[in-house]
């Protein structure tokens, strides 16, 4: 379980979301911020991201 960034140096402030790494048809890979993976398959969280200030 990753745990989303609380300070993060020179980015008081900073807006995070978490990424998951998700499967599609055909063994094609992406990231998306969307835990459902937009209707494809769910493979592992990659830990959070800065999204904005």
């Amino acid at each position: 379980m990753t745990t989303s960034p609380q300070d993060v140096p020179g980015a008081p402030g900073a807006v995070s979301a978490e990424l998951f790494h998700c499967r599609a048809g055909r063994g094609d890979l992406f990231d998306s911020r969307d835990r459902a993976c937009e209707g494809q398959t769910l493979d592992r969280s990659l830990g959070s991201v800065i999204t904005g200030a």
